[in-house]
């Protein structure tokens, strides 16, 4: 009697788990997710807007095609110093 032997080895594909997870935003889930405008993200991202008053532009990076980005814990930090001050 011969026993086939499994030739397929399982692989494990390993995901980024909840706290290595960062989403990039778009303005308008930014929008959305704070209940307010777009033209008011684009206000905390002005710096000619925010430096005036005190505060340091909206954290956010651009990408190849020229759209304009956020990072979840980028902004939500910057949000929450601009609570505290």
């Amino acid at each position: 009697m011969t026993w086939d032997t499994n030739t397929y080895v399982a692989q494990i594909v390993r995901f980024p788990s909840r706290a290595d997870f960062d989403p990039e935003l778009t303005k308008r889930d930014l929008a959305r997710m704070w209940h307010c405008s777009t033209k008011t993200i684009e206000r905390y991202v002005d710096p000619d807007y925010t430096r005036p008053r005190g505060l340091r532009p909206l954290p956010s990076f651009t990408t190849p095609l020229g759209r304009r980005r956020f990072r979840l814990s980028e902004v939500e930090a910057w949000r929450a110093e601009r609570r505290t001050s």
